[in-house]
């Protein structure tokens, strides 16, 4: 199985010590480009995506991840927040969350 890391050069630095075949200062083309390479010779690969390469320039979800989610299940593909904004970081589970609940529910209760 592979693992891939594509980010800023800070983030992948780390996750290359440790094995992971890194991509810095990766770019959409790329992330589209190794996606559609795994799926059409149907590698395993465990995928780390920092959360700027998983959307167009309009907000949308890349296409090739919305095909490799309902076409690959030897690929498993997740965001990880930059850096140097970490806050700022809403996994798309949240996003449909508060699509679904509003964004109250995310909110923790004020301690009183």
């Amino acid at each position: 199985m592979k693992c891939l890391i594509f980010g800023s050069l800070p983030l992948t630095q780390g996750f290359g010590l440790v094995g992971f075949e890194t991509y810095p200062k990766a770019t959409l083309e790329q992330v589209e480009t190794v996606l559609d390479t795994l799926l059409s010779h149907q590698e395993a690969a465990f995928i780390l995506l920092e959360s700027h390469l998983t959307r167009t320039s309009t907000g949308e979800l890349l296409p090739i991840l919305s095909k490799v989610r309902r076409e690959a299940t030897q690929i498993v593909v997740t965001e990880i927040p930059s850096l140097s904004e970490p806050d700022t970081h809403r996994r798309s589970i949240e996003e449909l969350i508060v699509r679904v609940l509003g964004e109250t529910v995310l909110t923790p209760p004020s301690s009183t």
